[in-house]
């Protein structure tokens, strides 16, 4: 439950477009697992991906390109 709304409440302060759909919510917590420095990085990157980019939505994809440019696990 803190981990949803830790994301609701970063992704809004993070300006991230709100069109993206409950699987993103879903790739960031099992990515994160639990760990709030994840979560952070994870979102930081998103948002650098997203700028990069002109992203009009976030997708568990772009979810995914963020967790492999932060070496992080397999999910």
């Amino acid at each position: 439950r803190h981990r949803s709304l830790f994301i609701s409440q970063t992704w809004l302060e993070l300006k991230l477009p709100l069109t993206a759909d409950d699987g993103v919510s879903k790739a960031i917590m099992r990515i994160a697992n639990g760990n709030f420095r994840v979560l952070i990085r994870i979102f930081s990157e998103i948002e650098r991906l997203q700028k990069l980019n002109f992203f009009t939505m976030i997708t568990p994809e772009v979810v995914e390109v963020a967790r492999k440019s932060l070496l992080l696990g397999t999910p």
